[in-house]
């Protein structure tokens, strides 16, 4: 027990609100939310990646990606994501 930090639980709860926000929402842990998607939704992106798709040799394997913000998951996921997060 002398080798437990203070801060341990702290850390790991912030850890795991950061885990379960990218599982939900696609966001890296490092970026907010809205910079990545006014990110993912720049002219150059959405230029790139509907030439991407023209190009594409397998059709097949094109799937459309949807980021979502935190506020449009259900209550209590948006509460847990919050509650670990935000201190």
């Amino acid at each position: 027990a002398e080798c437990v930090s203070d801060y341990g639980l702290i850390a790991d709860a912030y850890s795991v609100g950061k885990t379960i926000r990218y599982m939900l929402t696609g966001v890296p842990p490092e970026q907010s939310v809205n910079d990545f998607l006014a990110e993912k939704n720049s002219v150059m992106n959405i230029l790139g990646r509907k030439v991407g798709k023209i190009m594409a040799k397998d059709k097949g394997k094109n799937r459309k990606k949807k980021y979502r913000r935190t506020s449009d998951l259900p209550k209590a996921a948006s509460k847990v994501v919050l509650g670990l997060t935000h201190w």
